[in-house]
């Protein structure tokens, strides 16, 4: 019973101040990265490999991410592929770190939320990583929806192999989810990139198939 009193509580919060506060408290627990051991440099390792190849194999010459979290991995990335970057993320507070720690010509930040609206910004491919799995099904398909209007190609985003049955959560816990499954129900990927973690990969589609969805 507290838990659940704890959960409705929880689910009250506007959805901007959980984030605030999970960033805060770095309650995903990571010594290395405020956006938690997903973020790490070792757990990201296969694609910060892999992307550079795959971005000029695709002629991506901009990338807007949605959900940038602390930028741990990303510099290696950017600047191997030369490509522009336009990071976005619900947090005010860390998109100003990464302004002031990162922030230059071709490589800016903003605040938004992927779950309310559409980004006024334009690319070639759509990352959207580890994300999804902290969302509610229906913040989570928002946030599909949002992206599918985006003036894009691609999208890059986070799912699971091994899951059979994805579970709802209040938006800002966590659980693996498989995005082939209900209720986004999107088709197989184009391409998986292996992550370091267990069953998870990064996986491509075309931004068509999440407006056909």
């Amino acid at each position: 019973m507290l838990r659940q009193a704890k959960n409705v509580i929880y689910s009250m919060m506007p959805i901007r101040l959980r984030f605030e506060r999970i960033n805060a408290r770095n309650q995903w627990g990571s010594g290395e990265s405020a956006s938690g051991h997903g973020s790490t440099l070792a757990n990201t390792a296969n694609i910060r490999a892999a992307l550079p190849a795959l971005f000029r194999e695709l002629g991506v010459r901009k990338v807007v991410d949605v959900a940038c979290g602390d930028f741990n991995w990303m510099p290696e990335v950017v600047e191997a592929a030369g490509i522009e970057y336009a990071g976005f993320d619900i947090v005010a507070a860390q998109v100003q770190k990464n302004r002031d720690r990162h922030g230059r010509d071709g490589l800016r930040f903003d605040a938004f939320d992927i779950t309310s609206g559409v980004p006024a910004e334009s690319g070639d491919l759509v990352l959207f990583r580890d994300c999804m799995l902290h969302l509610s099904f229906a913040d989570g398909l928002a946030a599909l929806s949002n992206v599918a209007r985006m003036d894009a190609r691609w999208v890059l985003m986070s799912t699971n192999t091994d899951v059979e049955r994805n579970v709802d959560i209040v938006s800002g816990r966590f659980r693996p989810i498989a995005l082939t499954r209900p209720p986004y129900d999107l088709p197989p990927p184009e391409r998986a990139i292996e992550e370091n973690e267990r069953n998870k990969t990064l996986a491509l589609w075309p931004i068509e198939a999440l407006r056909r969805r």
